[in-house]
């Protein structure tokens, strides 16, 4: 993700994962970019985030390279030029570690529980 692309913060409705997600937002903007951030909760604590751009979803439709989502919500593909979006609680599938066997694996030489 570069610094000079377009990105999108879609909060959840629960307001502690929003809250959670803005600690996100803070740490994107102290480090140079400027995401717009999409949310009701973002939306009523908006005079309470001076630095944060809030959006309203119908406005921004297709506009941004990046959307981070925590969990999927119903309007945030959408907002995505390539309608996906990088939706943290579905992480990417690391290969090396599913290559090994996973975490359940047994060690080498170790014979399997019997039942």
């Amino acid at each position: 993700m570069q610094i000079n692309s377009a990105v999108a913060v879609a909060l959840p409705p629960p307001i502690g994962d929003s809250l959670i997600v803005l600690v996100l937002v803070n740490n994107l903007i102290r480090n140079g970019y400027r995401p717009v951030v999409f949310g009701w909760v973002a939306e009523q604590l908006a005079d309470w985030l001076p630095d944060v751009t809030v959006g309203q979803p119908g406005a921004y439709s297709g506009a941004f390279d990046t959307v981070i989502e925590l969990r999927p919500t119903d309007y945030a593909a959408a907002l995505s030029r390539s309608g996906s979006t990088l939706c943290l609680a579905r992480p990417p599938r690391i290969q090396r570690f599913e290559a090994h066997g996973g975490p359940h694996r047994r060690c080498r030489g170790q014979r399997a529980a019997s039942s």
